[in-house]
């Protein structure tokens, strides 16, 4: 593995990628873990606020924050949107700008918090499957406690896992974000739940534009091309946005907030690259399908509170 010291010493050689919005404290910390590592070429975009003084004061603070804590010498390319492109349009857009430059490169958000090994751990990847079209991307989340089979440092999914992530340009060239592509039909290897999550999932995407989401698109892409995914035996990266204002991440006591990191200092590579089905069945029920069902937790949450506040109006007026 490469020596971590080194890389500090003297800058950290892959590109990174890191997408902001609103989220000021969160943007810091992620910056903090950045400066740990003092990438050489860094690209930074922050989406437009919405039309409203508070969504603006937020973004207001976010650049604040960038232009004062990127202060390690750096390569550093900045898009500070007037509009707001929300998350599917906006993280594509940041995306295919970050790759149309890049062949190869690290993405983290504002609301992930990588251990400085995982920069590490995307880099010797990045190098030993370049040219292996199998593998579509690596990625730094563990929340979900899965662990792959063997005695290796890290598996392989069908799923792509994008809480901190890397990839090739050549294997974006191919994300289809309007799902042109999607057919059921022709993953008709999946099995019954995922064949109905991803039907529902992306039916709702195509005809009501919902979910906002670029993350499951991506997902689509990877399982019609039949991709495979990196993900590590022990999480890399603390994912500390949840909260209710987040977009999706709305459930504070979910399982994957906040879980601590474990620095890896030695890379074990598994004897072959394919991927688990029990593997994939353990992290489609505990990162998909749970992500369901805490999403409509977190709506049914919220009309109770509507309703609540509007009885206690109604019995206030008596």
């Amino acid at each position: 593995m490469s020596d971590l010291g080194r890389e500090k010493n003297e800058g950290f050689a892959t590109p990174v990628l890191l997408v902001a919005y609103n989220r000021p404290d969160e943007t810091d910390k992620v910056i903090e873990a950045l400066r740990e590592v003092r990438p050489r070429v860094l690209y930074v975009v922050v989406d437009g606020p919405q039309p409203t003084g508070v969504d603006r004061a937020r973004v207001a603070a976010v650049r604040e924050i960038v232009l004062e804590k990127i202060s390690w010498k750096c390569d550093l390319h900045l898009e500070f949107r007037d509009v707001n492109l929300g998350c599917r349009a906006g993280m594509t857009a940041a995306l295919n700008w970050f790759f149309s430059e890049n062949a190869e490169g690290i993405v983290v958000e504002d609301d992930l918090v990588p251990d400085p090994t995982f920069f590490v751990f995307c880099a010797e990847l990045l190098a030993r499957f370049r040219g292996d079209s199998r593998v579509w991307g690596i990625g730094g989340d563990n929340s979900f406690r899965v662990e792959p089979e063997g005695e290796g440092s890290y598996g392989f999914t069908r799923y792509p896992l994008i809480w901190g992530w890397a990839s090739w340009s050549d294997r974006w060239a191919h994300y289809d974000a309007h799902l042109e592509t999607w057919s059921r039909d022709s993953v008709s290897w999946l099995h019954s739940g995922e064949k109905r999550y991803f039907s529902k999932v992306l039916n709702q995407i195509l005809h009501h534009g919902r979910p906002d989401s670029w993350a499951v698109p991506l997902s689509s892409t990877v399982l019609m091309w039949g991709g495979l995914w990196v993900f590590p035996r022990k999480n890399l990266v603390r994912n500390i946005g949840f909260s209710e204002d987040a977009t999706h991440t709305k459930n504070a006591s979910s399982r994957r907030a906040n879980v601590l990191v474990n620095p890896i200092t030695t890379i074990r590579h598994p004897p072959a690259i394919s991927a688990e089905s029990r593997v994939d069945r353990k992290i489609f029920r505990r990162v998909y399908e749970a992500s369901l069902v805490e999403r409509l937790f977190a709506k049914s949450r919220l009309i109770a509170r509507v309703v609540l506040k509007k009885i206690t109006a109604v019995l206030r007026n008596r």
